[in-house]
């Protein structure tokens, strides 16, 4: 197979948080995306395939090992250029500038169609002008695998709203969806479970993997039980009966090596910011003490000010009424000292004086 040419050769494309981007996003997401390709590569021999949606250009890269041809098509101009600059020496693999809602030309030339992760990112208005476009241009016994986040469970699992997303759905509404114009729909579940792995050291070729699957040590999962809810659906439509192989491919696991690596340093990443959790919730613990202590301590400021603020109020009042007499006083020693500078006009009168000369001065009582 011919490969990519290497990173620094060509030019790095961000990742935004909406479209994926190998080995800048957390080998968890990575496994999934890398899992849904993997899916559809199985039933991609000798055809022609069209990759809607295709983003970075990982997914049509892996389709176009086992298809006679591959055109990826997205909206974004620098991610097609940057997708065209790295897969550049893969034959069979085109890019293409486009909206999944516009039709490219070429009805009836695809043998299968894949829209990974792209349904949920439309408005509900354009959801069924894509999937009209998707009939056009498959052949009519073409085979479209498509996969969206099941809206329920992704919200319990997020909590939170992806910005991104226009348009969840529920598994109920999406079976309904797509059965609007394909009439065989198939249904998997997909989601990210830890597990045990056993294998054998001399080799692995063509080995046989038993799965054993239990709610805990001493407790059987019921038959029929699913393993998980699924956090993501992948849908496979036909409007001509799906082969058997669908049916036997449905059920798989994917091991992805040099993601493991990565996987692991995302787990000991993961244990280091639950070790810097935990101090911050100590931290917080502590701080949420001292708090209390400081509240109660300003509730007993409190009473002690509205003492002082009583108090202070008495003593206005006192103030107030001890102005009121003083006010009072100065009256009286007006009045007072009206008179006692009348009584002296009289007492230096000359007619005064003469009286009391001559003794005639009246007795004054008391």
């Amino acid at each position: 197979m011919p490969q990519p040419e290497k990173e620094e050769a060509r030019d790095k494309l961000d990742f935004t948080g909406e479209r994926f981007v190998p080995h800048q996003t957390d080998p968890l997401l990575a496994l999934e995306h890398y899992h849904r390709y993997y899916f559809a590569s199985r039933f991609a021999q000798g055809k022609r395939i069209l990759d809607f949606g295709c983003g970075e250009g990982y997914g049509s890269a892996l389709l176009s090992t086992q298809a006679n041809a591959v055109i990826g098509i997205d909206r974004d101009e620098a991610t097609i250029q940057h997708a065209r600059a790295k897969y550049s020496s893969i034959p069979n693999l085109r890019f293409k500038t486009g909206r999944c809602e516009e039709n490219p030309g070429e009805e009836g030339a695809f043998d299968m169609i894949v829209g990974f992760e792209l349904l949920e990112h439309l408005d509900p208005g354009q959801q069924p002008v894509f999937l009209g476009n998707v009939l056009k241009l498959l052949k009519e016994d073409g085979l479209f695998i498509v996969s969206s986040p099941e809206r329920n469970e992704y919200a319990a699992a997020y909590q939170t709203r992806n910005e991104f997303h226009k348009g969840e759905m529920t598994l109920t509404e999406l079976r309904a969806f797509l059965s609007t114009r394909f009439k065989h729909v198939h249904l998997c579940g997909q989601r990210i479970l830890s597990l045990s792995t056993m294998w054998e050291l001399n080799g692995r070729k063509d080995a046989q993997f038993h799965l054993r699957c239990r709610k805990d040590l001493l407790e059987e999962l019921p038959d029929g039980q699913g393993f998980s809810k699924p956090l993501y659906l992948i849908a496979l439509c036909s409007n001509t009966q799906l082969p058997e192989k669908v049916f036997g491919e449905s059920n798989s696991f994917y091991l992805d090596v040099s993601n493991s690596g990565q996987a692991d340093d995302f787990s000991r990443w993961a244990l280091q910011l639950n070790a810097e959790a935990q101090k911050n919730r100590e931290m917080t613990q502590d701080l949420q003490e001292q708090l209390e202590e400081r509240a109660a301590w300003a509730l007993s400021l409190d009473e002690e000010v509205a003492k002082l603020r009583n108090e202070l109020e008495g003593r206005t009042r006192w103030a107030v009424s001890l102005e009121s007499e003083v006010a009072n006083e100065r009256e009286h020693l007006k009045l007072f000292e009206a008179e006692r500078q009348q009584l002296a006009a009289i007492t230096s009168s000359t007619v005064y004086r003469l009286l009391s000369r001559i003794k005639l001065l009246p007795k004054w009582p008391g």
